[in-house]
């Protein structure tokens, strides 16, 4: 993999948050208590041109609602998403068609994603006739070069089709043939493979890989599958009840995690890696992912902890630096890693 720490960063989250406010139900009637879903909570990091940041936790850790904000298909309750220096939440209406030029999103669900009553063609073409004003035998030829990029061939036959003849991993190709028509600079990619079947799975990372060489595009991938997190990764972050817990070069995490979160996630995966031979069955994790409403103060992750201590009850650890671009929120995490 290419060495990116040179590169220069085209995205920064700062300290950002995205806060829901629920409904009154019987629980907020009965105790008048507002009741606050924090589904992102200061989460900070950058990814830099042409490389691939993970994020990765468990199911309802935030990941999805982050990926969207970044897309701006949602904004943050608080802190600061800046791309190329600019903050989106504060574009206008020409700079959030520039955003939209240069970030796109693959989604997990490829068959949710298409507009069941447009070919092939129609969906492909539609970006590019507003983005770019294309129209006639230039505008169709991009439409076959797309899907030859994506290995639809006879892509003219491709292209005449509707998504419900397409098989599974046809129609993921036909989603990340739109994500790049346009040639982003970001792409977010939201569990691309999970829907899919496991022999699909490795022909559509293999694919991303090359058309981020190709197009020399960044990837912000969304997964809970630490097996594609580690093949497609340059670094990546691990996120628990909206907060990031540890982030660091991959490899860093599979050879030397410091956080007792990112141990138990690699203890039950049981990710073959001969630097995961310290791990044992009691770093496993204990319990239920905690509630995102009103969630707990202090460390988040103290009530499934098996490290916790009085300190973890009464003040939240921030990100603090671990290693070279390692960073750790744990109040004890150089006592946990010396043992």
């Amino acid at each position: 993999m290419a060495d990116m720490t040179t590169a220069p960063d085209i995205l920064s989250v700062e300290n950002v948050s995205r806060h829901f406010t629920l409904s009154s139900g019987l629980a907020s009637l009965l105790t008048g208590e507002q009741r606050v879903l924090h589904a992102v909570d200061g989460v900070s990091f950058s990814i830099r041109a042409g490389e691939t940041f993970a994020i990765a936790g468990e199911s309802g850790c935030g990941k999805s609602t982050l990926a969207r904000l970044i897309c701006r298909l949602d904004l943050p309750t608080g802190g600061a998403i800046r791309f190329l220096g600019e903050d989106t939440a504060k574009l206008d209406r020409e700079g959030i068609k520039r955003l939209y030029r240069n970030v796109q999103m693959v989604f997990q669900d490829p068959m949710a994603s298409l507009n069941p009553r447009k070919s092939i063609h129609s969906i492909l073409s539609r970006p590019l006739a507003i983005q770019e004003g294309l129209s006639g035998a230039e505008l169709n030829q991009r439409v076959l070069n797309l899907l030859e990029d994506v290995d639809l061939n006879p892509a003219a036959e491709y292209a005449q089709r509707y998504p419900h003849e397409l098989s599974g991993g046809e129609k993921q190709r036909v989603v990340i043939a739109r994500a790049v028509a346009l040639r982003p600079k970001l792409v977010v990619a939201d569990e691309p493979v999970t829907s899919l079947d496991m022999s699909i799975r490795g022909k559509i990372l293999n694919l991303m890989r090359e058309l981020q060489e190709k197009y020399g595009l960044a990837y912000m991938l969304i997964t809970h599958d630490l097996r594609v997190l580690r093949i497609m990764s340059s670094r990546a972050a691990v996120m628990y009840l909206g907060q990031v817990m540890e982030m660091a070069p991959t490899k860093a995490l599979f050879g030397n995690s410091y956080h007792p979160y990112t141990k138990a996630l690699f203890a039950a995966e049981m990710v073959p890696d001969p630097a995961s031979a310290h791990r044992t069955r009691g770093e496993l994790l204990q319990g239920e992912v905690t509630s995102a409403v009103n969630p707990p103060s202090a460390c988040r992750f103290r009530q499934r902890c098996p490290f916790r201590k009085a300190r973890c009850d009464a003040e939240a650890p921030v990100l603090e630096q671990a290693g070279e671009e390692h960073w750790v929120a744990c109040h004890f995490w150089r006592e946990i890693s010396a043992n």
